[in-house]
């Protein structure tokens, strides 16, 4: 299917029906194979509108609050003990089918692939899409300015990722995105753990047919009003040393106040920055706090945020349920929505600020 084509199947929402029976099938014997959600009797009786039991445990509550407050360090122990059963045990307790079901393969990915098969839940970290040296992919992300610089030890929480015939090279189509935050966690004295966040967001790759010998680094900046005005602030990104990078001054006022830019040829750069993109930049720096890579004909955008355009980050996540899902129809229902909005999303921004794509 070719890009335009994907494109109007996401406008429509349209799939083929006899695919998604064939998802929703499998997504029903998966139903029949997980374990029962915790307390799952007292919510059959809920939705049955059998409250008795339920209202005996209200009261059995307000009565025991009193020495819940008196035992507190108890009935916090006896809190923990359910968590580890119910996170820690009970999974163990499952059947065999359900330990080795791969939902990634059987359920999110054919539910992703009814808009097209090209689609996949991958994203491939290839530093040379970003530097020159061999480093490993959070350091480049950092290298090419993309996250603010990361310490060793730096840990990441991966939250999905969704990729679009990347593997073929010769398709400018291509796309993949990516959401994580990236961050590092230190005990002080008392004993209380502090977060420090060096990103939060998404990362999203482009094939162009837009191609630089160099690179161009685009990196919004931030402003603060003070006594005397507006004043810009130092970002966040690694810091330009570099002398063999040319600093692009694109002569627009509000350019220069929103964003950073250098280049390895000062050329490709003004290439780049043509009029409408630097007005696209700008719109759409009004909404987001992101910053630009344009290695080659593989453009990387990192956009700092807990959602972009109605994608939330865990959009593509697809870790295995822990319990059977009440209702099958409408978790998969909701599971290709998502889908769709996510991959809109990604679509319109490649369509925004892909260079080959604006002049055509």
């Amino acid at each position: 299917m070719a890009y335009s084509e994907l494109r109007q199947k996401l406008n429509s929402g349209e799939v083929d029906p006899d695919q998604k029976q064939e998802v929703l099938r499998e997504y029903e014997y998966f139903a029949s194979i997980a374990p029962k959600p915790f307390l799952h009797g007292l919510r059959s009786k809920l939705a049955a509108g059998r409250c008795g039991g339920v209202a005996l445990l209200v009261i059995l509550g307000v009565f025991l609050f009193p020495f819940m407050l008196a035992y507190a360090p108890v009935f916090f122990f006896i809190f923990l003990l359910v968590l580890f059963y119910v996170f820690g045990l009970r999974p163990k307790f499952s059947s065999p089918e359900y330990k080795t079901y791969n939902f990634t393969e059987r359920i999110s990915e054919p539910a992703l692939r009814l808009f097209d098969e090209k689609l996949s839940l991958e994203y491939h970290e290839d530093c040379g899409d970003l530097v020159d040296a061999n480093m490993k992919y959070m350091k480049a992300l950092a290298e090419a300015r993309l996250i603010r610089p990361i310490p060793n030890g730096c840990q990441e929480t991966f939250y999905g990722s969704c990729s679009y015939d990347w593997e073929n090279e010769s398709n400018l189509d291509a796309f993949e995105s990516k959401a994580m935050h990236l961050y590092t966690e230190s005990t002080d004295d008392d004993g209380h753990t502090h977060v420090t966040t060096y990103f939060d967001g998404f990362v999203f790759k482009f094939r162009t047919n837009f191609s630089t010998s160099g690179s161009v680094n685009v990196m919004s900046t931030k402003s603060r009003k003070t006594i005397f005005g507006k004043e810009k602030e130092v970002n966040h990104f690694k810091k330009i040393k570099d002398r063999e990078v040319a600093v692009i001054d694109t002569e627009n006022q509000e350019f220069a106040e929103s964003f950073d830019t250098i280049a390895t040829y000062e050329e490709e750069a003004y290439r780049f920055l043509s009029p409408l993109m630097i007005e696209t930049l700008l719109r759409l720096r009004q909404k987001y706090f992101f910053s630009l890579c344009l290695k080659g004909n593989v453009m990387t955008v990192s956009v700092e945020s807990d959602s972009f355009e109605g994608m939330g980050k865990s959009c593509f996540f697809s870790k295995k349920p822990s319990a059977r899902p009440n209702n099958p129809e409408e978790d998969l229902e909701q599971k290709v929505n998502a889908f769709r909005n996510g991959l809109m999303a990604i679509c319109e921004l490649k369509d925004m600020v892909s260079p080959g794509r604006q002049s055509a």
